[in-house]
Parts: structure tokens; C-alpha cells; sequence
């Protein structure tokens, strides 16, 4: 795939003038292009890293707890699990192919379809079997409420 007609010119007398520099640096590119990008996509080494998804997530310390925030647009709800392992929050799901769209032919498909996982280390100070879910328009909320020793306390200090 060229980006413009390709030239072919000796390198050797034109590689001070300010168009030869430019015409060196388009054949450069073309054959980065024709090279690496579309090949290295059509080779098994790249089948599946080119389609892992990894949603994106806010945390947020909200004081008493820990609030994360995960875009997860065009999944469903049933198609969702959180569990805790060990020191882990993993949140694990499947995006699936809309069946009305499946039968067309596609001509560009830029859209996630597919597994993913999602692992986010839990510190000491929360409380795992306090978590709380919600999912709506396609964003997962969790709240996960600190354990209570480690809630900020605030002491009233008569100053004299």
C-alpha cells in the first residue's frame, strides 16, 4: 500500500535538497506499511493480541469506601461476573455479536467482540465481602466499603 506514486531516485547525489528528503521519507514510509503493519497483522504470532480488550476503569476513594467504574458498552448484564480471589477483584465478561448484524457482510468491523478479563488488585484495608454492584447504560459501578479500623476518625479537639 503506497500513500503516493513511489519514485525512484539515487540517493546519493539529491540527499541534501528539501525534495528529495521528502521523497526518501514517503518511500520510507510505504515500506513501512507495505512491511510491517499489514503483514505483521495476517501472521499467527498476532492472531488474538490484535482483539484483547481491556475495559476502562476509574478508582475513586470515596472516604468510607472505594467506588471502580468500568465502560462496558454493548454487554450484557447476564454476560458479567465479579468475584473476589485471594487479594483479586477479577471481572470477567463476554461481548457478543448482535444477531441481525452477524448475517450482513461486513465491510469494516472496528467494534470489540469477545472475552475479557480484568484484575484489580484489592489492598488490605477493604472489605471484600462488602461489595456492592450495579450496572447501568453500559457502565459496571462496584462499591467496596473499607474495613472499619481503617476508616478515618474524626476526634473533636477543644483548642483553649
Amino acid at each position: 500500500m503506497s500513500l503516493l506514486p513511489q519514485r525512484v531516485f539515487a540517493r546519493t547525489k539529491r540527499s541534501n535538497q528539501p525534495v528529495s528528503l521528502l521523497e526518501d521519507l514517503q518511500s520510507d514510509l510505504n515500506r513501512f506499511f507495505d512491511s510491517s503493519l499489514f503483514n505483521l497483522t495476517k501472521s499467527p504470532i498476532w492472531e488474538g493480541s490484535l482483539t484483547d480488550w481491556i475495559p476502562s476503569t476509574d478508582i475513586f476513594d470515596a472516604g468510607d469506601k472505594v467506588l471502580i467504574k468500568m465502560d462496558l458498552p454493548g454487554v450484557e448484564k447476564k454476560n458479567i461476573e465479579v468475584s473476589v480471589h485471594g487479594s483479586s477483584l477479577s471481572i470477567r465478561g463476554e461481548k457478543k455479536h448482535e444477531d441481525k448484524i452477524q448475517d450482513m457482510g461486513c465491510i469494516r468491523s472496528e467494534r470489540f467482540i469477545g472475552q475479557f478479563e480484568r484484575l484489580i488488585p484489592l489492598s488490605n484495608d477493604l472489605d471484600a465481602a462488602k461489595i456492592d454492584a450495579a450496572y447501568e447504560n453500559g457502565v459496571l459501578t462496584l462499591t467496596i466499603l473499607k474495613k472499619e479500623e481503617v476508616k478515618a476518625k474524626q476526634i473533636k479537639v477543644d483548642i483553649k
